[in-house]
């Protein structure tokens, strides 16, 4: 009760600090099993202990620290309205041809010859993401492909939104009072921890909306 109380009433920049505490935490804890884990499916159990370790759980745990009850000031016990969901998947439908042409020229981005270099590693990084990501896509059965869409399609989008928008885009709000200067930022931030700079502007679009 005394450290809930305390991290309740500190200043955002502690706030931050803790979030960030928590999830160096969170990586070693995720680093530690990795060393046991061999085979093909290395890299979906290393996705599974990521997304807990180093996002649902430092999520949890700072939104209980910081406002009391985590599953309400995580929005997680109010279910969207039907309307709501036909609403974002209309809107889907209707952004995908402009964010395609979005990521077409994102990719085809270059920078100055001065930063050569610079362009080098960025693609460097590019093609190891998009070589990891198909290796989690080869699946080899149904169970297999159930717990890759689980693990993608649903476990990953409900820690990032957690830690992002359910701690991290509060506490900056709290601090600039701003809602939409809150939300760019973690929408800048969120891109940015992908290391997938070609990739950057549409992902930084997403996740605005």
């Amino acid at each position: 009760m005394r450290i809930s109380g305390y991290c309740h009433n500190s200043s955002p920049g502690i706030k931050l600090i803790i979030l960030l505490l928590l999830i160096l935490w969170g990586a070693l804890i995720v680093a530690i099993p990795m060393f046991f884990v061999k085979g093909s499916n290395a890299l979906l159990i290393a996705m599974y202990l990521q997304n807990i370790g180093m996002f649902i759980l430092p999520a949890w745990i700072a939104a209980t620290l910081f406002w009391g009850n985590a599953g309400k000031s995580l929005y997680l016990n109010k279910a969207p309205r039907i309307i709501e969901l036909l609403g974002i998947i209309a809107l889907f439908i209707v952004a995908t041809p402009a964010l395609n042409r979005i990521v077409e020229w994102n990719e085809a981005m270059h920078l100055p010859e001065a930063l050569y270099n610079i362009e080098q590693w960025m693609r460097q990084q590019e093609n190891a993401a998009t070589k990891i990501t198909e290796q989690i896509l080869q699946v080899n059965s149904f169970s297999h492909f159930l717990a890759v869409i689980f693990g993608i399609g649903i476990l990953t989008g409900i820690g990032e939104e957690m830690i992002f928008r359910g701690v991290l885009q509060r506490i900056v709000q709290d601090k600039n009072h701003r809602a939409h200067v809150a939300v760019w930022i973690c929408a800048f931030l969120f891109s940015a921890i992908h290391l997938q700079f070609y990739g950057f502007i549409p992902r930084l679009l997403l996740g605005a909306f």
